[in-house]
């Protein structure tokens, strides 16, 4: 009796643990959606880029209470602008001559700003933000056999939740003051440029490097490790986590040297990495900063068994573990530095980590076992490429909602459209294209079409086979 219990115990803890990418997907396909409705356009069809935001605030984590004043400046004037902000907080005050604020869809977060022709607003807000823990659907606990546990909480302010006013999720400069009960810690993407304590309150200042939006992160965590890599790290969890068991440095380290040597440098001095207990392996990536879901429970089992943490997911290629690290480090230079211009093309900065993975591990465990993760990969993306094509995983994600699919889609199949494309020119030949495009296009939104001009390296037949990859349903056989 005794037995099967543990077989069956068993076989609930290996069906519940998989890569679960779904924080991730969560935040790309909302700001995605985000970003092509708030298309700050006036009548006659101009628009005017939002170049900057200097943002002040004060935050409440247990309250999720929010009182800021932010002053956002852009490229040109303009009569009418549309702005985002969490339908939760209140406009108190509009300083630029504004005569009139029309509720587009308050419920959305959505308002239109109509008065004085200027390129400089500063607005006023406070309020309770809509509930948001976590930047996806994390959890507050999860069982583990019969035991319940309480995982850490953590506040997140993401951009894709508005907690500042903006007119579109584009890259462009972000000066950031949060002030904060001391009894919480603070991360935030970008820069930190000074901490100042004082009696009960504790104020950050961060720079978000260019970078594409502002995201900070609350807790009462700690920093447990530093690494000196390429780029310093600056581990950051609960006291009594032994990251080692996990993600042991030296993986760390190698996997950012690996994308460094191949991809270049990142705008960062340094890389914050946040664990935080959670029901599977998961990650979020913003610019300098990553937050990893850590599956407490397979600790002793994956320990004890000297077994790699697999599971079912397209994603899991190798180890849960080094997947989900691999991921997410990606991201740093896909996503950080360069992103999509559209939801239809979230599918570079998704497809681009996945292929950075495959290679990270090529050059880790040799070109047998890439090889073999080749072939599953294209056993599984095939299970699902006549539903779809990459440009058509956001609506899928949104009208499907089988996660599946979508990884398959954006994830899948146009990393292994970069494996064909190395099969044909060369790894080295690949990497050194991709470092011109993040090169020439830093700090940018990419769309499909220059991308795959780029990538195919002025080559038009070659960049109508790419073509065919990310825009027909099927799964070529080959460039």
């Amino acid at each position: 009796m005794g037995k099967i219990y543990c077989c069956h115990w068993l076989r609930r803890l290996f069906s519940r643990v998989s890569i679960s990418f779904s924080v991730v997907l969560g935040l790309f396909a909302m700001s995605a959606f985000l970003g092509f409705a708030a298309d700050p356009t006036q009548a006659d069809g101009t628009k005017s880029r939002q170049n900057s935001l200097t943002w002040v605030g004060y935050y409440d984590p247990a309250l999720n209470y929010l009182s800021a004043k932010a002053l956002l400046r852009f490229e040109s004037p303009m009569i009418e602008r549309r702005l985002w902000l969490d339908e939760g907080l209140r406009l108190n005050a509009i300083n630029s001559g504004a005569v009139a604020v029309v509720d587009l869809n308050r419920n959305s977060g959505q308002f239109l700003l109509q008065g004085q022709n200027t390129d400089e607003l500063e607005i006023s807000y406070n309020g309770r933000l809509a509930p948001a823990s976590d930047p996806g659907p994390m959890a507050s606990e999860t069982i583990v056999g019969r035991t319940e546990i309480q995982l850490d909480r953590f506040r997140f302010l993401s951009c894709i939740k508005n907690f500042y006013p903006h007119t579109d999720m584009d890259f462009g400069n972000i000066l950031l003051n949060i002030s904060v009960s001391n009894e919480w810690n603070c991360l935030g993407s970008g820069i930190l440029r000074s901490v100042r304590l004082q009696p009960g309150l504790s104020t950050y200042v961060f720079d978000n490097a260019g970078a594409k939006g502002m995201s900070l992160v609350f807790g009462r965590f700690s920093q447990i490790g530093l690494i000196d890599a390429v780029i310093p790290v600056r581990l950051h969890g609960w006291p009594l986590f032994n990251y080692n068991w996990y993600f042991p440095k030296a993986d760390i380290a190698r996997i950012l040297t690996f994308y460094h040597e191949r991809f270049g440098p990142l705008d960062v001095p340094e890389l914050n990495i946040l664990f935080r207990r959670g029901r599977h392996f998961a990650g979020v990536s913003y610019c300098g900063l990553i937050v990893l879901d850590v599956d407490a429970s397979w600790t002793s089992f994956s320990i004890h068994t000297r077994k790699n943490i697999r599971s079912d997911s397209l994603l899991a290629m190798f180890d849960a573990k080094i997947d989900v690290l691999s991921h997410e480090i990606a991201h740093q230079w896909w996503g950080g530095l360069i992103s999509w211009k559209t939801p239809v093309e979230n599918w570079i900065t998704e497809g681009l980590a996945t292929y950075s993975s495959l290679i990270s591990l090529r050059a880790w465990r040799g070109e047998k076992e890439y090889q073999r993760i080749i072939d599953r990969l294209r056993r599984q993306v095939k299970d699902y490429a006549d539903l779809g094509a990459p440009v058509d995983g956001f609506q899928l994600l949104l009208s499907d909602r089988n996660p599946k699919v979508y990884q398959a889609l954006v994830y899948g199949k146009p990393a292994l459209m970069l494996a064909a494309l190395a099969d044909k020119i060369g790894e080295m030949e690949l990497c050194r294209r991709l470092q011109i495009i993040l090169n020439d296009r830093r700090k940018n939104s990419v769309g499909t079409e220059d991308f795959l001009r780029c990538l195919s390296g002025g080559d038009e037949q070659l960049q109508t086979l790419l073509k065919k990859w990310i825009y027909d349903r099927g799964l070529p056989k080959q460039l």
